[in-house]
């Protein structure tokens, strides 16, 4: 579903923070066409920086909470419109989804995501750490200027955190190795996963 401004400044009532694993990727994949799979909604500063390249695709699944939470991962979503094409996936932006899915979920997820990797596909992901509880769902997080983001709360309402480990998460999705990570501020850990063929 696609998102207008209006509707993104609608969420956006909380914190920004800087993502610089994120940003080191986008930068890198500037310099070629980059093509990128986002879980969230449509983000118009995305689509203004691939256009400000004249290169590039990007994939919006926006993935709501009870696709996940309910569903676990959405088998069969490589048939759904918008799935990239085999092998045509530069970088993924899982945002906080990760955290939401429990072994089979990460499983199912390593499966579709090897279906649409490029040799070189990463794999970006916020996993809750430091803090023992999270959001009942998952958070909308807006690419703003400055290679900040601005984490938008979608409800006040906590459970546990999984806080998963990067090596249950390498565990779940042999598919992919754990190239970088990063402790933020607000207790955040930022991964960046490298695709295993």
């Amino acid at each position: 579903m696609v998102q207008t401004a209006q509707a993104e400044s609608s969420l956006t009532q909380n914190s920004r923070f800087e993502l610089p694993l994120l940003t080191d990727c986008i930068a890198q994949l500037s310099s070629r066409r980059a093509r990128i799979l986002d879980f969230g909604p449509v983000q118009t500063r995305l689509v203004e920086m691939l256009q400000k390249a004249r290169s590039g695709k990007l994939h919006v699944m926006d993935l709501r909470h009870d696709q996940i939470i309910r569903n676990g991962w959405p088998e069969g979503i490589d048939h759904e419109p918008g799935w990239p094409d085999a092998g045509s996936c530069d970088l993924v932006l899982s945002w906080d989804h990760l955290n939401y899915m429990d072994a089979s979920g990460l499983q199912a997820l390593n499966r579709s995501l090897i279906q649409v990797a490029d040799p070189d596909m990463r794999l970006h992901a916020l996993i809750h750490y430091a803090k023992p509880d999270m959001q009942t769902e998952p958070d909308r997080y807006l690419l703003v200027d400055n290679g900040q983001v601005e984490r938008c709360l979608t409800t006040a309402s906590q459970i546990k955190a999984p806080r998963h480990s990067p090596k249950a998460l390498e565990k779940w999705m042999p598919n992919f190795k754990v190239d970088r990570t990063r402790l933020l501020g607000n207790g955040m850990q930022e991964f960046l996963l490298r695709f295993t063929a």
